[in-house]
């Protein structure tokens, strides 16, 4: 597995039971990393800091929130309408910003060549609105790795209501990966989640099952 959006790695203990050692945790927000490090590197799983987005080399501001960062974003501030929804969360304009230097997936499978295994083929990205740009990242052609093509299964969190300034929302995302043989095989569209989408195979079955 590859987890984009580590944060402090809480589902490590599920993960190791399934998959064992074998799991990328990427995070962006380095004041975690002690922590992140700490939860998984018992399992003997490998925690690379990076900030993911579409464009490498790119500074932009990393808006923290209020519930332990668990919702800070690359992609920017929490919007009127989900301090709304989720009660009582603040955003950068109370908890401030970070300057980041974004990477994206070519440039990162070089810099760490074990991202482009075979073996990771569950890519979870959990980037706090940052799902369509890093798709997109990981899609493109040439460069290192495979692309979504390394992948067989893809758990993505987002959201049908604008969480952050800035987003794409679920539609924009569900069409790029369609482009990529990727189905919503529950066909869930939820206000905001995580959704599975499973690659097809030629034929238009599910290449893999996706109850397991």
């Amino acid at each position: 597995m590859v987890h984009i959006g580590a944060h402090r790695g809480q589902e490590a203990p599920w993960y190791a039971a399934r998959v064992g050692r074998n799991v990328v945790w990427i995070e962006c927000n380095p004041s975690v990393l002690p922590s992140l490090e700490a939860n998984v590197g018992g399992y003997g799983h490998t925690v690379v800091q990076a900030c993911l987005w579409n464009v490498a080399g790119e500074v932009r501001q990393f808006h923290l929130t209020s519930n332990d960062a668990q919702s800070a974003s690359i992609v920017g501030n929490l919007t009127e309408e989900s301090k709304v929804m989720f009660s009582g969360l603040q955003g950068s304009e109370t908890q401030g910003v970070v300057t980041m230097t974004t990477t994206d997936w070519p440039a990162l499978c070089k810099e760490h060549p074990m991202l482009a295994n075979e073996k990771y083929n569950f890519l979870v990205v959990d980037a706090q609105g940052g799902e369509y740009e890093i798709l997109e990242a990981v899609a493109r052609p040439g460069g290192a790795g495979q692309g979504l093509a390394q992948f067989t299964r893809l758990l993505v969190e987002y959201s049908n209501n604008s969480i952050y300034e800035g987003q794409r929302l679920q539609p924009d995302v569900e069409s790029l990966l369609a482009q990529h043989g990727f189905v919503n095989k529950h066909k869930f569209y939820p206000p905001h989640g995580d959704v599975l989408y499973v690659r097809q195979a030629p034929d238009g079955e599910t290449a893999v099952d996706a109850s397991s």
